[in-house]
């Protein structure tokens, strides 16, 4: 539809009319409507029995139907006035032609790739992106030249050479979305056609822009593009993005065109006494360099020897010499290659480089006075060259050296290595997916559970220590720690497939440390034949555990440890369509309701027992609430992932951890949150709310891009668990800080949320915690009545989810003990204590204490009134304390147990 004059009209849906005349048959195109939305299926059919023809239409936005009504009494006048026009196009050059986008994700022949100019800009930031995250189209390369930060007016500036005089056809494709702007394309000071609307709803291409019969003389060539503004429809963000640039003659053969780098040459090194250095290798030797071992023997290579052995990829060299390591003697032998040592007189510094994705086959910038490797990169098993931008600020006015290094043996077991330039401006940066990551270094792969503990890195002070491993546990998925201190654990053995009804295995085990030596001594059997856990918390008489379809309740009033009868399903429907995404991370939120978390890809509709549709809560990608005693369920919050964790800070507002998209949200109640996938319930969410963190765990251009090769960044896109630490017995600088364990890096992260306006921002703090093994999955941490804390270890050596029953270790689990200073043991039941005795634990500074006290006191408030002195001493701490969290407090607490009253409600809101 790219090519009609309305091609940007949206969602519309027409009906054609046969015409027969004498210049033929004609098809006259009718709109019918442009409100329904994007249309998946359509029937026509008389659906009201009017004997007219009506359209059915059901898509993104539901089904509609276009009902056919004849209007009488209309004149020929109004009759030639709603006739179909044809649309006129001016045009000051020959129309652009629009054609499909070559459907491959290799480079079109013959062409420029966008991000291989550098462009001159009046405003703003150009830099390649690389565009394999869009998958609803296909851009050469997989990336593009990308200009953002400008606005109208500004103007963006390529040049290319052209070797000889030529007549043909100038090729563009150009990228649009939603925040792309509208630009005039001229070349040489002439206009291209009309302005180009660069707008829609998804991230496509344009397609071929096909610019017929330009005359271009030999030589240097100017492809200007100017802003002029925004389609109404679109987001303003005025982008613009230059896929290629071909020029083709009359029989559709490619005319060689040569990117004219407009911005900087960059400036050749020189040693300590002034001399040019051959770091381009243009002596066509190896001249200021040594080369031990075989792998740099022969070298240079002279000219692209790698396209003609292979049509897909090329040297993309500069100049007429370069190392290509595989050219001569192939990917078995080794060695390294290392430069004369120079002085860095410049900040910015690039060089060409690509081959094995390997941390064996590297380039290194190394300080010559301490041996310090400053920069490494690897390839990314492919030939094709790119340029590496390095900043050496910090070593300015020291010496370095290049050490080319090629350890590998195997398959890509080489580099490729070529311009190594200062620069005095910051120059174009790759594109983020040309940046090749090296692979992560992990010293373990499995460890028996005590060499597991005692391998974990943690800071000075702090120790690990294990509370139960296999075979006492194995697969814990869920965890939770009750009113006496002890933990809940949730085995998965049917992860990740439900059994049959009837054939479960999962079960639920209750581990309590009676002597405080840090170490279970005590393990009971709770449940047995559950299916597919995946979720868990303890209260109210029982424990809640999220099973998909269902949300139970076992009971156990009289809390012996022993279920008084079957599970009670509360509500059914929950998805399990992809079981990593179920309900989980189950948490009692300070207001008295049941929080857990659900994930993108996995679709449920969520009722009680027996509910019709219209009675159900459609959901994915969510933060839910269930309230224990009046048995109400409701979205909190829609969007973000797959969260498996949330928990509340000192001030109750609640925090999740999510995988893929950005990684913290301050989730407030009603929000509707970036979406990894699909679209908001809401048709009116215009935009949703972003990430609160400053930073990310991952490096590379994707979030999966980065996996086994981010720890520098934290270790990789995804998270699980969430603990706000409020345990008071860790060194201050933790307390109100946000853990979570970064799955594919092996580690807790810790964030640390700082206000900021009516939100919060998230800050990347010290890893907390290197476990060092790829083994180790950790899901949840919780911190006890002694402060410390927690946690549940999935441990398997595949780091990311998957259908395949047999694919997961069932043999083992963990569940570690993260202790500070010397531990002090605690014997607590905060069921034996008095009304006003709970009530006071409101000023604990373990606000383990206090989660669980309020709780209790919300149990006693359904059986008969909490006692009036335990009601007084809140309303008046609630008043007067000098401290908000805890006056705070107390006012939950009055709320858990209905005993807030508007004059104090409406002294806190005026606090």
């Amino acid at each position: 539809h790219r090519g009609s004059p309305l091609w940007d009209a949206g969602a519309v849906v027409y009906w054609f009319r046969l015409v027969r005349d004498d210049d033929g048959v004609h098809w006259t195109p009718y709109l019918a409507d442009s409100e329904a939305g994007i249309g998946r299926q359509l029937t026509v059919a008389d659906v009201d029995g009017d004997q007219q023809l009506d359209i059915v239409v059901g898509g993104m936005k539901g089904a509609h139907l276009l009902r056919h009504v004849r209007q009488t009494g209309v004149d020929r006048t109004a009759w030639l006035a709603a006739q179909p026009k044809q649309i006129a196009v001016a045009e000051k050059t020959p129309p652009a032609r629009e054609n499909k986008t070559p459907q491959a994700s290799a480079k079109v022949a013959g062409c420029v790739e966008g991000e291989l100019f550098e462009a001159a800009i009046s405003a703003g930031t150009v830099r390649p992106q690389g565009m394999k995250p869009f998958p609803a189209d296909h851009w050469s390369g997989e990336s593009q030249l990308w200009w953002t930060g400008a606005g109208p007016g500004a103007t963006l500036e390529v040049q290319f050479r052209l070797a000889s005089a030529s007549t043909g056809d100038l090729q563009l494709v150009l990228s649009k979305a939603r925040d792309y702007g509208i630009v005039q394309l001229s070349l040489d000071g002439q206009p291209l056609g009309q302005p180009v609307d660069l707008y829609n709803p998804e991230v496509v291409t344009s397609g071929v822009l096909t610019f017929a019969g330009q005359k271009l003389a030999a030589g240097a060539h100017r492809l200007e593009v100017k802003i002029t503004g925004k389609n109404d429809r679109a987001v303003p963000g005025y982008m613009f993005g230059l896929d290629y640039v071909r020029f083709q003659d009359a029989d559709n053969k490619a005319i060689a065109l040569k990117p004219i780098n407009i911005v900087s040459a960059g400036i050749q090194p020189t040693d300590a006494e002034g001399r040019l250095l051959n770091l381009d290798f243009e002596t066509g030797t190896l001249a200021d360099w040594t080369a031990e071992g075989e792998a740099f023997a022969d070298q240079p290579i002279e000219g692209d020897t790698v396209h003609p052995r292979r049509n897909d990829m090329k040297s993309e060299h500069q100049g007429d010499f370069w190392i290509g390591g595989y050219e001569k003697l192939q990917d078995a032998p080794t060695g390294t290659l290392t430069s004369k040592p120079f002085p860095v007189t410049h900040r910015w510094a690039t060089f060409l480089f690509n081959g094995g994705e390997h941390n064996e086959t590297r380039a290194e910038i190394v300080r010559a006075d301490s041996q310090q490797v400053v920069y490494k990169t690897s390839g990314q098993n492919t030939e094709n060259m790119r340029r590496r931008v390095v900043d050496l600020e910090k070593h300015r006015g020291a010496e370095i050296f290049i050490r080319l290094v090629d350890q590998h043996t195997g398959h890509w077991g080489h580099l490729n290595f070529d311009d190594f330039r200062f620069h005095a401006k910051q120059p174009s940066a790759p594109a983020a997916q040309d940046v090749p990551l090296a692979a992560d270094e992990y010293p373990y792969s499995g460890l028996p559970a005590v060499e597991a503990a005692r391998a974990m890195q943690v800071p000075d002070g702090f120790a690990v220590s294990v509370f139960a491993a296999e075979p006492d546990v194995r697969q814990p998925i869920a965890m939770a720690i009750d009113d006496r201190g002890r933990a809940w654990v949730a085995e998965a053995y049917e992860y990740p497939r439900r059994a049959p009804e009837g054939e479960g295995r999962d079960r639920i085990l209750i581990f309590e440390d009676t002597d405080g030596d840090g170490r279970h001594d005590v393990r009971k059997v709770f449940a047995e034949g559950l299916n597919l856990v995946s979720g868990l918390e303890v209260g109210f008489g029982g424990v809640w555990v999220g099973a998909a379809p269902y949300l139970m309740f076992i009971p156990d009033a009289n809390s012996d440890d022993v279920p008084d009868g079957p599970p009670q399903i509360l509500l059914d429907g929950w998805g399990h369509h992809d079981t990593h995404e179920t309900l989980n991370a189950f948490i009692w939120g300070p207001d008295g309701w049941l929080y857990g978390c659900h994930g993108v890809f996995t679709h449920s509709l969520v009722g009680k027992p027996g509910a019709t549709k219209e009675q159900r809560t459609p959901l994915n990608a969510a933060i839910w609430r269930y309230h224990p005693l009046r048995h109400e369920f409701e979205v909190f919050a829609h969007g973000t992932s797959n969260p498996w964790g949330v928990d509340f800070n000192d001030h109750g507002q609640a925090f999740c951890t999510a995988c893929v998209i950005p990684h913290l949200f301050h989730i407030v109640q009603g929000g509707r949150y970036h979406r990894q996938a699909g679209q908001h319930f809401n048709p009116y969410t215009y935009d949703d709310i972003k990430t609160i963190a400053d930073h990310r765990h991952y490096l590379g251009a994707t979030p999966h891009s980065g996996n086994n090769k981010s720890d520098e960044a934290g270790g990789g896109h995804a998270h699980a668990g969430a603990m706000i630490y409020l345990g008071g017995a860790w060194p201050p600088q933790y307390r109100d800080q946000i853990f979570m364990n970064n799955i594919h890096g092996q580690r807790l992260n810790m964030d640390i949320l700082k206000p900021e306006g009516s939100g919060y921002v998230g800050s990347h703090g010290p890893d907390f915690l290197l476990t060092g093994d790829r083994a180790s999955q950790i899901l949840n941490l919780r911190y006890g009545p002694d402060g410390q804390a927690i946690m549940i270890d999935w441990y398997d050596m595949n780091a990311c989810h998957h259908g395949r029953v047999e694919g997961h270790d069932r043999s083992n689990g963990r569940v570690y003990k993260i202790s500070y200073g010397q531990p002090r043991y605690v014997n607590v039941n905060l069921k034996e204590m008095t009304d006003l005795q709970l009530a006071e634990l409101a000023l604990h500074k373990n606000d383990w204490y206090v989660r669980h006290a309020r709780r209790i006191l919300q149990e006693r408030a359904t059986r008969g009134d909490i006692a009036t002195e335990a009601v007084d001493w809140l309303v008046h701490t609630a008043s007067s304390h000098t401290e908000a969290t805890r006056r705070l407090r107390a006012a939950w607490a009055l709320h858990a147990v209905s005993k807030l009253s508007g004059a104090v409600t409406e002294a806190l809101l005026t606090d």
